[in-house]
C-alpha cells in the first residue's frame, strides 16, 4: 500500500493505491476503512509511457520511475485478457494507439500498473527491429486483424528473455477478474454449503458490489463483507467479493445445483467502524440474478428492505 500526494493533480487531492502483499500493513481493517472512505485509487490495470528522455537501456529502478497524469493504455481500452497466452484483446482504437506510436529500434519502454502502483515494465517493439531485448515486449502490430496484442517474454523470442515472469500477479488477474475481462479455464465448482449461502450488495463509487459469502449460525460483520478478495479455502470457507453484474452472474455459475442462497440488504450486525448502507441494487439487476440463479437451479431469496 502507499500513499502520497500527487503533485500533477493539486496539492488539495489525496491519492491512496493498493496492491495486496503478506505485509501487517495490509490488514483488511486499515483497507476496508480506506475503501469506505473512498480513498482508494479504483483505476485497476494500466499501461503508461514514463516520463522523461527514458529508453529500455536506461530506465530507472521501478520506486524512481516518473508516471504521467494520463494513461497510455486503460481498462475501458482492454476488452478481454487471457493469462494462459497474456493476449490483450483492444478496443479498435486503443489497437490504433498502439500502431501508430512511435517506436525506435530500440524500443520504447512502458510500466504495467494496477491502481497506479508499478507492477513491472517492458517496452514496445517494432518487428522492423534487428535489435533484441531481454525483457517484457509488446510487438506492434503488423497487418493483425483480431485487435490483440501480445505482452510476451523477450524480442525476437523468449529465449532472449533474462527476467522473472512478473506478467501472472495476482494483482494484475485480479483486477480484470474484478472487471469482468479475465479470460480464463472454467473455475472449479464452489462447495455444497450445509448452512446455504448469503449475498450482500452496496453501492461504492458509483459501482454495485457484491460478496457471496458462506452461511453460518453466527453474525456476519461489516469487515468481512466489504473487504475485498476471492477466497475458497479448503475447509469449504467462502468469501467472493466482486464488481458489476457480469462478474456476480459468473459466480453465481459455480455454485452447486440446488444451493440456497439468501440474498440480504445488510449485516445481522452493527458495526459502527464499517458504517456501510447495504442496499439492492435497481430493480432490473434484482430480477435478472434472479433469473440467473433460475437457470442453474438455485434457491435464491431475496429479502427486500423491510421484509
Amino acid at each position: 500500500m502507499g500513499a502520497g500526494q500527487n503533485s500533477q493533480q493539486g496539492p488539495d487531492i489525496l491519492e491512496l493505491a493498493y496492491a495486496g502483499n503478506n505485509d501487517l500493513r495490509d490488514d483488511p481493517a486499515i483497507i476496508a476503512s480506506l475503501q469506505q472512505a473512498g480513498k482508494i485509487n479504483h483505476e485497476g490495470f494500466a499501461i503508461y509511457l514514463p516520463q522523461g528522455d527514458v529508453s529500455p537501456q536506461n530506465m530507472p529502478d521501478l520506486n524512481s520511475v516518473k508516471l504521467p497524469l494520463q494513461q497510455f493504455i486503460g481498462l475501458n481500452d482492454i476488452i478481454s485478457y487471457n493469462p494462459e497466452n497474456y493476449h490483450l484483446t483492444l478496443t479498435p482504437n486503443a489497437f490504433n494507439r498502439i500502431d501508430v506510436l512511435q517506436v525506435p529500434v530500440y524500443g520504447k519502454p512502458f510500466v504495467v500498473c494496477v491502481d497506479r502502483i508499478p507492477v513491472y515494465w517492458g517496452a514496445f517493439w517494432t518487428p522492423i527491429s534487428s535489435i533484441p531485448f531481454d525483457g517484457f515486449a509488446i510487438e506492434q502490430p503488423l497487418n493483425n486483424q483480431t485487435n490483440t496484442v501480445t505482452i510476451q517474454t523477450g524480442y525476437p523470442t523468449s529465449s532472449f528473455f533474462t527476467g522473472t515472469t512478473w506478467v501472472d500477479d495476482w494483482t494484475i488477474q485480479e483486477s480484470f477478474r474484478q472487471a469482468g475481462k479475465l479470460i480464463s479455464p472454467p473455475e472449479p465448482p464452489l462447495p455444497q454449503s450445509v448452512k446455504g449461502y448469503e449475498l450482500y450488495s452496496w453501492l461504492q463509487d458509483d459501482q454495485w458490489n457484491y460478496t457471496l459469502i458462506t452461511g453460518t449460525n453466527r453474525d456476519k460483520t461489516a469487515q468481512e463483507i466489504v473487504t475485498a478478495g476471492y477466497s475458497v479455502n479448503t475447509d469449504g470457507w467462502v468469501n467472493i467479493h466482486v464488481i458489476g453484474l457480469n462478474a456476480l452472474e459468473q459466480v453465481i455459475s459455480l455454485l452447486p445445483a440446488g444451493e440456497f442462497v439468501t440474498w440480504l440488504s445488510g449485516p445481522r450486525s452493527n458495526d459502527p467502524q464499517f458504517a456501510v448502507n447495504f442496499a439492492l441494487p435497481p430493480a432490473d439487476d434484482v430480477a435478472a440474478i434472479k433469473a440467473h440463479a433460475d437457470q442453474n437451479g438455485l434457491n435464491l431469496t431475496v429479502f427486500f428492505p423491510g421484509s
